[in-house]
């Protein structure tokens, strides 16, 4: 059909269908498209559609148009420039099947959303860039990641990544890490965090434009406690006894057992190395465990015996003072104390309390003392589960001085002032514990000790056993009694050591 037998209604219409598809459209009144003398019409390259509108960089995209490719001089068809967005397409990676139809690898360095163009064309259908999401590690299930921490910094890297992409690990979507804030500006990788609270093989997804991919697995690693020592190796049958541990990652238990079904008690620490547990009272059992759990289910375990209260004893205090405070009691069996009473050594016996009682191991435990006299004896008692308490030990506080001994009289003589040296009569006294300044007292039968008279001991021999009493003049015949005193004259030695006077020659 030529354009000469065309009506003017038939020439518009056909112009309209040959434009459809996204074609710059020219109106051409239908006059002058049915003269004789009408004008060729040039048509614009036109895009009319891709085969997908999403897709990878790397992809093969089909588009279909108008005029997208030439003839050469050998009548093979080459294609017209195609772009996605500003990025021109390396000839190489576009295929022309005809003049309607090219085979285009899209570009990697786009991103986005973008329009596709072939040619001189100013419009085309809209491209969506779907992200293309590796990561980092060649082999995720190499990664472990704590299970109570999680993991910083693991990053992820691809094509056009937005902040609209997501990656879930184990179900869980991930934060972006804030030292590096996310995506990266060129689209290219962007950091995040392992989340915590997840434990086993757990997947890693990335999802972008509706897209999903899996990109392996990582495992999580709970974090193990250990028990390395324990302050007691035996708790008690009549009452819930005070365990602490020593060890690494305690701060992580948050339950405890013993004996299989027991429940243990505890205060939760923020203390890796130590842990204060309680195990209950019950049946004596030998070699039974105690287990620690953690939240993820990681565990420790110990064995103690759960035996009778023992007889419990003290064997030194140290740290004591006047003004009171913690003490330090050495002894055995303490396990289970209950109380710490120390009693004055005064003749009115006064009694305190000790308080703050900490159990340090069967043998050692501290307690605090009220403010006690100070420079003077006093005695200590503990008190366990054990049916009686244990024997009162002896300890200072301050310098308590040592109480002089208390004089003893063995033999007594007397010496006339003209035999004694200087030519004074004396009483010569031996014994034990003698010093000078001591009182002694001497008298007849006759006088008894109502009428005794006083003297000081004046000198002294070797090693206190001599010592003599000087006397104003010689005494009269007649047998005489003596007797010594340590405090002065108040109190009287019970020996009463005879001695005579003879004055004939």
């Amino acid at each position: 059909m030529s354009n000469r037998n065309r009506t003017p209604r038939t020439a518009a219409l056909f112009l309209s269908l040959a434009l459809a598809g996204g074609a710059v459209l020219t109106t051409i009144p239908a006059a002058q498209a049915a003269g004789a003398h009408a004008k060729a019409v040039t048509i614009d390259t036109v895009v009319a559609r891709l085969s997908v509108a999403k897709a990878h960089a790397g992809d093969n995209v089909l588009v279909k148009g108008t005029k997208l490719a030439t003839k050469d001089s050998e009548g093979d068809w080459v294609a017209k420039a195609v772009k996605f967005g500003d990025k021109t397409v390396t000839a190489s990676d576009v295929t022309a099947l005809s003049g309607t139809t090219l085979v285009v690898k899209v570009p990697t360095t786009a991103a986005g959303s973008v329009n596709v163009t072939v040619g001189d064309a100013v419009k085309g259908p809209k491209f969506t860039y779907l992200a293309t999401i590796t990561t980092d590690q060649d082999d995720l299930d190499d990664v472990v990641v704590s299970s109570e921490a999680g993991a910083a910094g693991q990053t992820v890297v691809g094509n056009h990544i937005t902040k609209s992409t997501k990656v879930f690990v184990g179900g869980k979507s991930v934060k972006f890490d804030k030292t590096t804030g996310g995506p990266a500006a060129d689209g290219t990788k962007f950091t995040f965090d392992y989340p915590a609270g997840l434990t086993g093989e757990q997947d890693v997804v990335v999802t972008d434009g509706g897209e999903t991919d899996y990109l392996g697995y990582v495992t999580y690693s709970a974090t193990k406690p250990t028990i390395s020592a324990v302050s007691v190796g035996e708790v008690l049958v009549e009452a819930p006894t005070a365990v602490t541990l020593t060890g690494t990652n305690l701060d992580l238990v948050v339950s405890a057992t013993f004996n299989g079904t027991e429940k243990v008690t505890f205060a939760k620490t923020t203390d890796k190395t130590k842990l204060t547990v309680t195990i209950p009272k019950g049946a004596a059992v030998t070699a039974k465990d105690l287990v620690v759990t953690t939240k993820y289910g990681e565990t420790a375990t110990e064995q103690l015996d759960r035996v009778a209260a023992k007889a419990p004893t003290v064997t030194a205090i140290s740290g004591q003072k006047a003004a009171g405070g913690e003490v330090t009691l050495t002894g055995t069996n303490l396990v289970g104390l209950k109380a710490v009473k120390v009693y004055s050594t005064t003749t009115t016996v006064k009694v305190y309390s000790g308080s703050k009682i900490s159990v340090v191991s069967p043998t050692s435990a501290k307690v605090t003392l009220p403010a006690l006299p100070d420079g003077a004896a006093y005695k200590v008692e503990v008190t366990t589960w054990f049916a009686t308490p244990s024997t009162k030990f002896d300890f200072n506080v301050g310098s308590v001085s040592t109480p002089t001994p208390a004089p003893v009289l063995t033999e007594a003589s007397y010496t006339f002032a003209a035999d004694a040296p200087g030519g004074k009569a004396t009483i010569d006294l031996e014994g034990t514990n003698l010093v000078v300044g001591q009182k002694v007292r001497y008298y007849t039968t006759a006088q008894g000790q109502a009428g005794a008279v006083q003297g000081t001991v004046a000198s002294i021999g070797s090693g206190g056993t001599l010592g003599s009493v000087e006397l104003a003049a010689d005494l009269t015949d007649g047998d005489y009694h003596v007797q010594i005193s340590k405090d002065g004259g108040t109190t009287w030695e019970a020996a009463v050591i005879d001695f005579a006077v003879d004055s004939t020659p």
